[in-house]
């Protein structure tokens, strides 16, 4: 049976499993020193730390697990409104440059390509599709749906 956990991942791609009640504490820490903290579930009888045997781990640059486990979700870093602001003019000029091209864009698409390195829940992705939709209708350009998710500009349409 799958147990979940804590995995701090550092700077240096290394790997460290701890338990879920640390994470009031780690929060300064990765924080200051770029780690990542996510919820993960371990499959294996893995090597969970007590925090008096983590500090040590981590500062030991020859301490190496390579835990097995499938992430959850991410905890920490937690994003900044200036980063969720920067990756949403990203996508949304994404979309426009894949209109304004010809070509059609979807949503699997977008999902495809954003959902994972941005973190984006498929109704923010639907939400900026229709945002770069509603300017070019704004501009009086009209934008076509050509199927399930998926849309072009009027004047032509490629794949």
């Amino acid at each position: 049976m799958p147990k979940t956990c804590l995995l701090v991942k550092t700077k240096d791609k290394r790997k460290f499993l701890t338990h879920k009640k640390n994470l009031k504490m780690l929060e300064e820490f990765a924080n200051t020193f770029k780690a990542e903290v996510y919820l993960v579930r371990v499959f294996e009888k893995p090597e969970i730390l007590e925090l008096e045997k983590l500090a040590p781990a981590i500062c030991d640059s020859t301490y190496n697990s390579k835990p097995s486990y499938e992430v959850v979700t991410r905890l920490l870093p937690k994003r900044s409104r200036s980063s969720i602001l920067k990756n949403a003019e990203n996508i949304k000029r994404h979309i426009r440059k894949k209109l304004e091209s010809g070509r059609t864009i979807s949503l699997k698409e977008l999902k495809t390509k954003y959902k994972e390195s941005y973190a984006v829940t498929d109704a923010c992705l639907c939400n900026h599709l229709s945002m770069v939709r509603k300017e070019f209708e704004d501009q009086g350009r009209s934008v076509k749906k050509t199927g399930a998710g998926a849309y072009c500009l009027e004047d032509g349409a490629r794949s």
